[in-house]
């Protein structure tokens, strides 16, 4: 009989860099009221210590969870510590509660919440003729907004499609597509930023639609002829 498959976690997170001091080594509910009543520099070294005390429990959880898909995983850990830090000054560290440890509990409730719309999302199949469609409407400056109303995950989708894509342009032409598509910076703008006329960006990002488009034609081909 063979043995069972084990997903293994890979040798990840990285820890925070901490001098120990009395605020590093402290309690889970004295670190918390470090982070509500400190200054900004206790309040760094008190996320930083929380941080360190659980990132490999939820590193660990996320990892099974979305069965050891390294990338994902690392993109949901890196959003759950974000949350935390936003949220964090809200979390009332109560001893009362049934859980043994409240802050332990709050973070995985985090953790569960974003494996669960990563989840949701990789279930949402948007169709390649509208991922072409947001992106090219958002690199003329059209309005997005119906598009991801109606379609979630259309801009990840995109975003992915437009990557594969430009791993075949220019150096200039990858900092238009940014300047326009990321930044929303207008031609004078762009044209200010690298040292050209407005006239000549509109003309090189015309050039670079038509090129995009063949480029997106033949990673959809790609994609059609891998899934088939």
């Amino acid at each position: 009989m063979a043995a069972p498959h084990l997903t293994m976690a890979a040798p990840w997170p990285p820890t925070a860099l901490l001098v120990e001091t009395a605020t590093s080594s402290s309690g889970t509910p004295e670190l918390v009221q470090r982070f509500h009543q400190g200054s900004q520099a206790e309040k760094a070294l008190a996320f930083s210590a929380i941080y360190n005390r659980y990132c490999h429990l939820i590193w660990e959880y996320i990892y099974a969870q979305v069965d050891g898909a390294d990338a994902e995983a690392k993109d949901i850990f890196c959003q759950v510590w974000l949350i935390a830090l936003e949220e964090l000054g809200q979390f009332e560290y109560r001893a009362d509660v049934e859980a043994e440890d409240p802050l332990r509990s709050w973070l995985f409730r985090c953790a569960a919440n974003r494996v669960k719309q990563f989840h949701r999302e990789k279930r949402t199949k948007v169709p390649l003729e509208l991922v072409e469609g947001f992106l090219f409407a958002r690199l003329e400056g059209e309005d997005t907004m119906l598009f991801e109303l109606f379609a979630p995950g259309v801009r990840k989708q995109a975003n992915q499609l437009l990557y594969a894509a430009t791993n075949q342009l220019t150096k200039e032409q990858k900092v238009i597509l940014r300047l326009r598509y990321n930044s929303n910076m207008t031609f004078a703008e762009i044209g200010e930023y690298v040292g050209k006329s407005e006239g000549a960006v509109k003309v090189q990002h015309h050039r670079l639609l038509k090129k995009l488009r063949s480029l997106l034609e033949l990673e959809e081909a790609r994609i059609h002829q891998s899934g088939s």
